[in-house]
C-alpha cells in the first residue's frame, strides 16, 4: 500500500511527458540555431508544465539569443522562484536586466555570481 502511494506521488511530481519532449525539442532547435522554433517548443513545455525550472530558463536563454532581452526576463524570474540556485539563471537574468539599462536591478544576480567564483588571493 505504501508503495502503491509512493509511486502516485512521484509520479505527480515528475514533469509530464510531453512538457519534456517539448523542452527536448526546444534545445535541438537551438542547437541548430532556430532559435523561433525553440522559443515555441520552451513555450510549451512551460505550459504544459508550469514547475519545470529548467524550461523557464531556456526560455529565457533564447529570447537573449534573440536580443528580446524584455521577453526574457519573465521566464527567467519564473525559473529562479522555481529553483533559486538554477545554473545560470542569474547571470542570465542579471544580464537581460543590464542589457536593457536596469543597472540597479541587475547588479544583485550579477554579484551572486561574481561571490561564487574562487579568488585565488582570499586562500
Amino acid at each position: 500500500m505504501i508503495g502503491a502511494a509512493l509511486a502516485i506521488w512521484l509520479a505527480l511530481q515528475a514533469p509530464s511527458s510531453e512538457a519534456v519532449q517539448h523542452l527536448h525539442a526546444g534545445i535541438e532547435a537551438d542547437k541548430k540555431g532556430q532559435l523561433d522554433l525553440a522559443v515555441s517548443e520552451f513555450q510549451k513545455a512551460t505550459e504544459l508544465d508550469p514547475t519545470l525550472a529548467g524550461a523557464f530558463l531556456d526560455l529565457g536563454q533564447a529570447y537573449i539569443e534573440q536580443r528580446a532581452y524584455a521577453s526574457a526576463v519573465p521566464p527567467l524570474k519564473r525559473a529562479l522562484a522555481l529553483s533559486p540556485n538554477i545554473e545560470g539563471g542569474h547571470q542570465l537574468l542579471g544580464y537581460a536586466l543590464l542589457a536593457q539599462g536596469y543597472a540597479v536591478e541587475a547588479i544583485p544576480h550579477l554579484e551572486l555570481i561574481v561571490s561564487s567564483f574562487n579568488n585565488p588571493w582570499d586562500e
